[in-house]
């Protein structure tokens, strides 16, 4: 059994009351103030929460669809201190059980919240239909335990911020950072389809900053794992401490940095099969020559067809070392904990790799205790 302990706000957050969203719900007031008076749409809730709210929602009867709504509610927000959160939960408040829903829509079906500081937890969201989106967009926004999956046409990531966010399907996650910066920590991006060269977990990178780690990203053969699509005038984006899988390239630079603001660091990364390279870019593309703000160091790879770096390469390459096997005890099934065999796994724990990285989703239990008055938020989870 491992313990994670992940402090999400340093500072103490202020409390609102207790409100309460059940889209089946037939019965009572629907003033949202109970459970027997539980909110029924996405509207009301939009219009009655407030800063530092928090509303458990539930839906008794399994996934709820949500193809008729596609609106977008801008009401509601909360601040750094006094987010608005909107807890899933099963039977009894303060459960490990989500709220789930889906969309079977023929046509474009998006639920989206613009507000700023609104937390989704314990949200399920699967799109089974042509082009649907279950999401909170606004600054500061984030999705903590939650999940998306894609069997349909097309979809968004719940948010732009994630942690213990997951998402499994065959579309690209397009993430731009124009005046909301992107951060996704311990998720777990899966990428189910076909497509020789996908353009996967897809950064446009444009006016802020992106940090993606202690993630893993699965590639399924084909997927180039993350993909920047743009980079100019964003501050930077770092990629550390992740874990790249079966992917054609681990990432690749569509548009390599367009001023000398902008930065890459990509460290302590681990890349495992990669059908092409580790780090690609294309050669013909803008600002193809701006190797040099972009820092390579301290990575491991086994099994990379190619080439670690694309010939060519002159930015900094430091420290990045090729293993003698995978370094996993089993990625195929997904055991990504580090193996103990000398010149894999065994030597990246000795350099302080990260050592734990199994995302088991059936047997993750998960608790979170908000604490005010200077205490913080932690989140604390259990993996069996």
């Amino acid at each position: 059994m491992r313990w994670l302990f992940i402090a999400l706000i340093a500072s103490g957050m202020c409390h609102g009351v207790d409100m309460y969203f059940n889209p089946e719900l037939g019965t009572g007031a629907n003033d949202g103030t109970t459970e027997a008076d539980a909110w029924r749409t996405f509207a009301a809730v939009d219009a009655g929460a407030s800063a530092g709210d928090t509303v458990w929602t539930k839906t008794p009867s399994g996934p709820f669809n949500v193809a008729a709504i596609n609106s977008t509610f801008s009401t509601m927000a909360g601040t750094l201190v006094a987010p608005i959160q909107l807890i899933g939960y099963g039977s009894v408040i303060g459960d490990t059980g989500f709220a789930e829903f889906f969309s079977d829509a023929g046509g474009v079906s998006t639920v989206s919240f613009s507000g700023v500081y609104i937390y989704f937890i314990q949200i399920k969201y699967e799109n089974t239909g042509n082009v649907g989106a279950f999401r909170a967009d606004g600054n500061g926004s984030v999705a903590i335990f939650c999940e998306t999956i894609d069997s349909g046409g097309a979809t968004e990531p719940m948010s732009r911020a994630g942690l213990f966010y997951h998402y499994k399907g065959a579309d690209d996650l397009t993430v731009t950072t124009n005046g909301t910066a992107a951060y996704y920590n311990y998720c777990f991006f899966e990428y189910t389809g076909t497509t020789a060269s996908f353009n996967f977990l897809n950064f446009d990178m444009f006016g802020i900053a992106a940090t993606v780690q202690n993630c893993i990203i699965d590639g399924n053969g084909f997927a180039r794992g993350i993909f920047i699509n743009r980079f100019d005038s964003s501050e930077g984006i770092q990629i550390s401490n992740n874990i790249f899988y079966d992917c054609d390239d681990g990432i690749y630079f569509d548009e390599m940095p367009g001023s000398v603001d902008d930065r890459a660091l990509i460290s302590r990364n681990i890349f495992d099969t990669m059908g092409g390279y580790a780090i690609n870019y294309n050669t013909g593309t803008a600002n193809a020559a701006n190797h040099t703000q972009i820092q390579v160091v301290n990575n491991g790879y086994w099994n990379v067809i190619t080439s670690f770096l694309r010939a060519g390469w002159t930015g900094v390459d430091y420290d990045n070392r090729s293993l003698s096997g995978s370094p996993f005890d089993n990625a195929a099934g997904g055991d990504f904990d580090l193996d103990d065999t000398a010149d894999e796994g065994a030597l990246l724990r000795s350099l302080g790799f990260p050592i734990n990285m199994v995302f088991d989703w059936a047997n993750i239990d998960y608790r979170a205790t908000f604490e005010g008055g200077g205490g913080g938020t932690t989140i604390i989870v259990v993996e069996d």
